[in-house]
């Protein structure tokens, strides 16, 4: 008899174990997606430090160059999945793709898709 009781409350246990595992569900963290580029890879070098500059209005703008060129030039927009930190310098591989044309925004878009070096620069 006890057998007998103790078979259900195990059987039970299980079904319902069962029962809620299914229901969990998995997504993949950002880091393991592969991540399609939209539009034209881009290499980028990103300055240590944010400069005064105006747009739209006045704001604080990266400084880059873009491609291997030798030029730092204001850079307005926000690259997608990039986080800043002021005081290093960056070589960024970036997707540069096409966007919708809407007033005042820029239409290219910028996302980061590999941080290629990450230098430490000490300003005097």
């Amino acid at each position: 008899m006890m057998k007998k009781i103790f078979k259900k409350r195990v059987g039970l246990t299980l079904m319902a174990s069962l029962l809620l595992a299914g229901c969990v569900s998995v997504e993949p963290s950002k880091k393991d997606e592969f991540t399609v580029p939209k539009g034209e890879l881009v290499r980028y070098e990103v300055d240590s430090k944010l400069y005064d500059c105006v747009g739209v209005g006045p704001q604080k703008c990266l400084r880059v160059k873009r491609g291997g060129s030798d030029e730092w030039s204001f850079f307005y927009s926000q690259i997608e999945g990039f986080e800043y930190q002021e005081g290093y310098r960056y070589q960024l591989l970036i997707d540069e793709f096409p966007l919708e044309a809407i007033p005042d925004r820029s239409a290219v878009g910028y996302r980061l898709m590999r941080e290629l070096e990450r230098l430490k620069v000490v300003h005097i």
